[in-house]
C-alpha cells in the first residue's frame, strides 16, 4: 500500500490552503468546544444540588464514575461540530470532505474496528489471567448503558478523527507535501492534549508518547486509504476496551466491567501497562495494514 489515495483525500483542502485559515479554523473549533464545556457545566450547576454538581464536575474532569465519564463524552459532538464549522467557514468545504469517500470509509471502518477488536480482546484476556481484576460496574447497569456508551464513544472517536486526521491533516497536506509536517504535527498536538499530570501522575509523559504514536499510526492509515474510516474503527475499538472492559479505578473506570487493583499513582504497575498498550497498538497497526492490503489484492 502507498500514499497515492491521500492525494484525492487532500484535494478538497487545496481550494483554500492558506495557513492563516487553518490557524483561525482551529481557534473557531476550540471556541465551539470550549463553549460546549461551559454550557454543560452551567447545565449541571442548574439541575443538580451544589454538592452533586461539585462532585460530578470533578468526576467529569477526571473521567471518573459513570456520570463523570458520560459528561466528559457529552462534550465531543461539539468537537465534531467545530471541525465541520472550521472547514465550512474558513475553507468553503462541505462536511463530507473530511471523511473521504463514504462507501470506502465504511468498509475501512469495519476492517479497522474488527481487526483491532480481535487483538484487543485476546490481549485483554491474557492480561486478566496475569493481573487480578475487581468487578467494576455491575453487569445489569453495564448492559443497560451499553448502547448509550457505544454511541457516545462512536461520536467521541469520530470527532477526534474528523478534527485531527480529517481537518488538520488535510489542510497541512494541502500546504506541505512532506509527511513529516502533515503526519507529525497533528499527532504531536493530539498527544499533547492527553497530558494530564494532575490525574495521571508520573506516567503523564508516557501517556502523551502513547497517544502521539497512535496519532501517527492513524495518520498513516488515513494516508494509505484516503479515508478516516480505518483510523476511526481502530480508535473506537481502542477506546471501547478502555471505557467498557478493563479500566483503572481512578481513570475512566466508571463505565467498565472490570477495574484493576492499581491506580494511576501506582507507577510500578501503570508504566508496564502503558508499555503493553503501546506494544498492542503497534501490533494492531500492522494487522490493519495487512488486512487492508489483502483486501486490495483480492479486489484487484
Amino acid at each position: 500500500m502507498s500514499y497515492s489515495a491521500h492525494s484525492d483525500f487532500v484535494a478538497p483542502a487545496k481550494t483554500h490552503p492558506a495557513l492563516w485559515r487553518l490557524v483561525v479554523g482551529l481557534i473557531v473549533a476550540a471556541a465551539i468546544y470550549l463553549g460546549a464545556i461551559i454550557g454543560i457545566v452551567a447545565l449541571v450547576n442548574l439541575l443538580a444540588s451544589p454538592e452533586q454538581s461539585t462532585r460530578w464536575l470533578a468526576q467529569m474532569q477526571a473521567g471518573q464514575g459513570p456520570i463523570g465519564a458520560l459528561l466528559m463524552l457529552s462534550t465531543f459532538p461539539a468537537m465534531a461540530l467545530g471541525a465541520v464549522a472550521a472547514a465550512a467557514l474558513l475553507h468553503r468545504r462541505g462536511p463530507l470532505t473530511l471523511f473521504g469517500p463514504w462507501q470506502i470509509a465504511i468498509e475501512h471502518f469495519k476492517t479497522g474496528f474488527s481487526t483491532a477488536m480481535i487483538i484487543i480482546l485476546v490481549v485483554t484476556g491474557l492480561f486478566a489471567l496475569i493481573v487480578p481484576l475487581d468487578p467494576g460496574m455491575g453487569t445489569r447497569p453495564w448492559v443497560a448503558l451499553l448502547p448509550v456508551v457505544v454511541i457516545a464513544l462512536f461520536v467521541q472517536t469520530g470527532a477526534e478523527e474528523l478534527l485531527f486526521r480529517g481537518y488538520i491533516q488535510q489542510q497541512l497536506a494541502a500546504r506541505f507535501s512532506n509527511p513529516w509536517v502533515w503526519m507529525v504535527l497533528p499527532s504531536v498536538l493530539f498527544g499533547a492534549l492527553h497530558f494530564d499530570p494532575s490525574n495521571i501522575g508520573p506516567a503523564a509523559l508516557l501517556m502523551v508518547a502513547a497517544a502521539t504514536m497512535f496519532g501517527l499510526f492513524a495518520a498513516d492509515l488515513t494516508a494509505r486509504t484516503g479515508t478516516i474510516g480505518a483510523a476511526w474503527g481502530f480508535h473506537l475499538a481502542n477506546n471501547a476496551a478502555a471505557f467498557l472492559l478493563v479500566s483503572l479505578p481512578d481513570n475512566l473506570g466508571g463505565l467498565s466491567l472490570y477495574t484493576t487493583r492499581f491506580g494511576m499513582a501506582d507507577t510500578a504497575f501503570v508504566i508496564p501497562a502503558i508499555l503493553l498498550d503501546i506494544a498492542t497498538t503497534v501490533g494492531i497497526w500492522f494487522a490493519i495494514r495487512w488486512a487492508l492490503g489483502r483486501k486490495e489484492t483480492i479486489t484487484e
